[in-house]
Protein backbone atom coordinates (compact mmCIF):
# COMPACT_ATOMS: atom_id res chain seq x y z
CA UNK A 1 0.00 0.00 0.00
CA UNK A 2 1.28 3.45 -1.00
CA UNK A 3 1.12 6.78 0.94
CA UNK A 4 -1.53 7.91 -1.34
CA UNK A 5 -3.74 4.80 -1.14
CA UNK A 6 -3.12 5.41 2.97
CA UNK A 7 -4.28 8.86 2.87
CA UNK A 8 -7.43 7.83 0.95
CA UNK A 9 -7.84 5.16 3.62
CA UNK A 10 -7.71 7.75 6.46
CA UNK A 11 -10.40 10.04 4.54
CA UNK A 12 -12.82 7.50 4.58
CA UNK A 13 -14.82 7.82 8.13
CA UNK A 14 -14.71 3.90 8.23
CA UNK A 15 -10.81 3.61 9.09
CA UNK A 16 -10.54 6.85 10.36
CA UNK A 17 -12.99 5.93 13.46
CA UNK A 18 -11.33 2.38 13.36
CA UNK A 19 -8.00 4.15 14.26
CA UNK A 20 -9.17 6.61 16.44
CA UNK A 21 -11.21 3.03 18.79
CA UNK A 22 -8.23 1.19 18.58
CA UNK A 23 -6.44 4.54 19.91
CA UNK A 24 -9.11 4.86 22.65
CA UNK A 25 -8.45 1.49 24.01
CA UNK A 26 -4.66 1.91 24.09
CA UNK A 27 -4.75 4.76 25.79
CA UNK A 28 -7.56 4.60 28.46
CA UNK A 29 -5.89 1.25 29.20
CA UNK A 30 -2.46 2.20 29.72
CA UNK A 31 -3.81 5.50 31.28
CA UNK A 32 -6.17 3.09 33.72
CA UNK A 33 -2.95 0.87 34.26
CA UNK A 34 -0.99 4.19 35.83
CA UNK A 35 -4.14 5.13 37.92
CA UNK A 36 -4.00 1.61 39.22
CA UNK A 37 -0.12 2.37 40.11
CA UNK A 38 -0.55 5.10 41.62
CA UNK A 39 -3.92 3.54 43.58
CA UNK A 40 -1.64 0.65 44.64
CA UNK A 41 1.04 3.25 46.11
CA UNK A 42 -1.25 5.05 48.10
CA UNK A 43 -3.94 2.74 49.74
CA UNK A 44 -4.16 -0.38 51.70
CA UNK A 45 -4.69 -3.76 50.10
CA UNK A 46 -8.29 -3.68 51.61
CA UNK A 47 -8.72 -0.17 50.36
CA UNK A 48 -8.18 -1.20 47.18
CA UNK A 49 -10.11 -4.12 47.13
CA UNK A 50 -13.50 -2.30 48.31
CA UNK A 51 -12.41 0.29 45.82
CA UNK A 52 -12.39 -2.15 42.96
CA UNK A 53 -15.74 -3.96 43.98
CA UNK A 54 -17.17 -0.59 44.40
CA UNK A 55 -16.24 0.37 40.69
CA UNK A 56 -17.06 -2.78 39.72
CA UNK A 57 -20.30 -2.30 41.19
CA UNK A 58 -21.54 0.44 39.57
CA UNK A 59 -20.08 -0.16 36.34
CA UNK A 60 -22.08 -3.33 36.47
CA UNK A 61 -24.93 -1.05 36.92
CA UNK A 62 -24.14 1.41 34.37
CA UNK A 63 -24.31 -1.47 31.61
CA UNK A 64 -27.29 -3.15 32.77
CA UNK A 65 -28.74 0.57 32.68
CA UNK A 66 -27.97 0.98 29.12
CA UNK A 67 -30.10 -1.35 28.30
CA UNK A 68 -28.60 -1.53 25.06
CA UNK A 69 -29.42 1.35 23.54
CA UNK A 70 -25.61 2.15 23.64
CA UNK A 71 -25.90 -0.40 20.40
CA UNK A 72 -29.52 1.07 19.52
CA UNK A 73 -28.03 4.56 19.12
CA UNK A 74 -24.82 3.56 16.99
CA UNK A 75 -27.43 1.69 14.46
CA UNK A 76 -30.80 3.95 14.49
CA UNK A 77 -29.26 7.58 15.16
CA UNK A 78 -28.55 8.31 11.15
CA UNK A 79 -31.68 7.21 10.67
CA UNK A 80 -33.88 8.82 13.29
CA UNK A 81 -36.39 11.45 11.73
CA UNK A 82 -35.82 13.18 15.07
CA UNK A 83 -32.69 13.12 16.45
CA UNK A 84 -32.91 15.00 19.25
CA UNK A 85 -35.64 13.63 20.95
CA UNK A 86 -34.22 10.27 20.43
CA UNK A 87 -30.98 11.57 22.50
CA UNK A 88 -33.29 13.23 25.38
CA UNK A 89 -35.17 10.25 25.64
CA UNK A 90 -32.37 7.94 25.67
CA UNK A 91 -30.60 9.75 28.08
CA UNK A 92 -33.50 10.32 30.37
CA UNK A 93 -34.51 6.72 30.39
CA UNK A 94 -30.88 5.46 30.81
CA UNK A 95 -31.30 7.70 33.80
CA UNK A 96 -34.44 7.04 35.32
CA UNK A 97 -33.17 2.87 35.08
CA UNK A 98 -29.81 3.77 36.47
CA UNK A 99 -31.05 5.37 39.61
CA UNK A 100 -33.62 2.77 40.10
CA UNK A 101 -31.12 0.31 39.72
CA UNK A 102 -28.64 2.04 41.97
CA UNK A 103 -31.08 2.53 44.56
CA UNK A 104 -31.88 -1.33 44.97
CA UNK A 105 -28.40 -2.30 44.45
CA UNK A 106 -27.85 0.15 47.83
CA UNK A 107 -30.71 -1.09 49.55
CA UNK A 108 -29.87 -5.10 49.42
CA UNK A 109 -25.81 -4.16 49.46
CA UNK A 110 -25.57 -6.39 52.93
CA UNK A 111 -27.08 -9.12 50.86
CA UNK A 112 -24.94 -9.04 47.68
CA UNK A 113 -21.82 -7.04 49.09
CA UNK A 114 -21.46 -7.03 52.81
CA UNK A 115 -17.85 -5.35 52.76
CA UNK A 116 -19.25 -1.86 50.99
CA UNK A 117 -22.54 -1.90 53.13
CA UNK A 118 -20.51 1.08 54.40
CA UNK A 119 -21.88 3.11 51.53
CA UNK A 120 -25.08 2.72 53.55
CA UNK A 121 -24.39 4.20 56.42
CA UNK A 122 -23.28 7.42 54.64
CA UNK A 123 -25.29 10.13 52.66
CA UNK A 124 -22.76 11.52 50.87
CA UNK A 125 -21.66 8.05 49.91
CA UNK A 126 -24.96 7.18 48.81
CA UNK A 127 -25.56 10.05 46.88
CA UNK A 128 -22.21 10.19 45.36
CA UNK A 129 -22.51 6.10 44.33
CA UNK A 130 -25.76 6.98 42.46
CA UNK A 131 -23.54 9.86 40.98
CA UNK A 132 -20.99 7.99 39.63
CA UNK A 133 -23.30 4.82 38.54
CA UNK A 134 -25.65 7.39 36.58
CA UNK A 135 -22.17 9.49 34.73
CA UNK A 136 -20.18 6.37 33.94
CA UNK A 137 -24.19 5.54 31.89
CA UNK A 138 -24.14 9.08 30.45
CA UNK A 139 -20.49 9.16 29.31
CA UNK A 140 -20.94 4.88 27.75
CA UNK A 141 -23.81 6.64 25.98
CA UNK A 142 -21.90 9.90 24.86
CA UNK A 143 -19.39 7.63 23.44
CA UNK A 144 -22.22 5.86 21.57
CA UNK A 145 -23.09 9.20 19.87
CA UNK A 146 -20.06 9.73 18.33
CA UNK A 147 -19.98 6.72 16.53
CA UNK A 148 -23.15 6.94 15.16
CA UNK A 149 -22.18 10.70 14.08
CA UNK A 150 -18.79 9.08 13.08
CA UNK A 151 -16.76 11.25 15.29
CA UNK A 152 -14.87 8.81 17.20
CA UNK A 153 -12.28 11.04 17.95
CA UNK A 154 -14.33 12.86 20.41
CA UNK A 155 -15.15 9.67 22.29
CA UNK A 156 -10.80 9.44 22.41
CA UNK A 157 -10.35 13.39 23.11
CA UNK A 158 -13.54 12.69 26.13
CA UNK A 159 -11.83 9.34 27.66
CA UNK A 160 -8.55 10.44 27.44
CA UNK A 161 -8.78 13.64 29.47
CA UNK A 162 -10.78 11.60 32.05
CA UNK A 163 -8.62 9.18 31.99
CA UNK A 164 -5.32 12.03 32.55
CA UNK A 165 -7.47 13.90 35.44
CA UNK A 166 -8.46 10.60 37.57
CA UNK A 167 -4.68 9.94 37.82
CA UNK A 168 -3.54 12.59 40.69
CA UNK A 169 -6.86 12.12 42.11
CA UNK A 170 -5.96 9.23 44.49
CA UNK A 171 -2.99 10.59 45.90
CA UNK A 172 -5.58 14.02 47.08
CA UNK A 173 -8.60 11.96 47.70
CA UNK A 174 -6.55 9.37 50.10
CA UNK A 175 -6.62 11.65 52.97
CA UNK A 176 -10.50 11.99 53.22
CA UNK A 177 -12.43 9.02 51.58
CA UNK A 178 -10.12 5.98 52.17
CA UNK A 179 -11.60 2.95 49.95
CA UNK A 180 -14.33 5.54 48.49
CA UNK A 181 -11.35 7.99 47.25
CA UNK A 182 -10.55 5.72 44.64
CA UNK A 183 -13.69 5.46 43.62
CA UNK A 184 -13.95 9.34 43.78
CA UNK A 185 -11.07 9.44 41.43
Amino acid sequence: MNISELRHRLRTPLYRNSIFLMANTVITTGLGFFFWMVVARFYTEYEVGVGSAIISSVRLLSLISMLGFNITIVRFLAKSERPQQFINSCFTIIGIVNLAVSGIFIAGLDLWSPRTSFIQNNIAFILAFMFFSLSWSLAAIMDSFFLANRRADFALIKNTIISLLKIPLPIILTIFFHAFGIVSS
